[in-house]
């Protein structure tokens, strides 16, 4: 072996160093990319309101305003906005994720005449501008006296919503059959099928939809926030 040769198994090791650099390289910058929303959010509440609307953008505040978190406290009903935020989260995403479930498990496991029709028309209807739907859905919870109530919310829960009815219906579409077949002999009928069976076994897709329809709902600024009740208004998504 001269002085610049390598050990036979020397090779592997660099080449396991090297992956192992550009791993690391790249979780790091995935991760500096993940966290630079937040650290850019708290910069700004540390900024002073004519930095916020400064251009060009001021990168760094000039003086830290940390006094800043502190009025968030005193002159807005802060707690507050986030308990009505935090109500209004868990009521939505605990009733559209039981409802989507139990209408995936209906497209999944019952067969209907236009089945596949119904299923193309709720995928299709994902297509479809909140904005269209703002002023009918306004007036009609007008009229039946919901405005400024969760009822609004409790309704759009029982709904169901597109998108998770698309992610149990692929969930249970890949159950086998015998489990339902089994429990039929056994005398279930589906509802029990479904609560007792297909439902304890999907707590990955469970889990799944109940943060998605969570984070949209505790940071959705969309025309649904009108309907929201008058006493402690929800805050603002950044």
């Amino acid at each position: 072996m001269t002085a610049t040769s390598l050990p036979p198994n020397s090779a592997p090791r660099v080449r396991v160093r090297v992956n192992r650099l550009v791993l690391y390289t790249v979780l790091v910058s995935l991760t500096g990319l993940f966290i630079g929303p937040f650290g850019w959010l708290i910069l700004n509440g540390l900024k002073t309101s004519a930095e916020l609307a400064a251009s060009p953008v001021h990168w760094l505040p000039t003086t830290f305003q940390w006094h800043n978190f502190a009025d968030a406290f005193n002159l807005i009903d802060f707690l507050g906005y986030a308990r009505n935020s935090l109500i209004i989260a868990l009521i939505y995403a605990t009733l559209v994720t039981l409802s989507s479930a139990w209408v995936g498990f209906g497209f999944a496991r019952l067969d209907a005449p236009g089945k596949k029709t119904l299923f193309g028309i709720l995928i299709g209807s994902m297509m479809l501008p909140q904005m269209i739907t703002l002023l009918p859905t306004y007036l009609i919870f007008a009229k039946l006296g919901m405005v400024d109530t969760y009822w609004p919310w409790v309704l759009w829960g029982l709904a169901a919503a597109p998108y998770l009815v698309f992610l149990f219906r692929q969930f249970f579409a890949g159950l086998p059959r015998e489990l339902e077949e089994a429990a039929i002999v056994d005398g279930c009928g589906y509802g029990t099928i479904f609560w007792r069976i297909f439902l304890p076994q999907s707590w990955p897709v469970l889990s799944a939809s109940f943060v998605i329809a969570f984070t949209w709902s505790w940071a959705t600024t969309s025309p649904r926030s009108c309907c929201s009740p008058p006493t402690s208004r929800r805050w603002p998504s950044p």
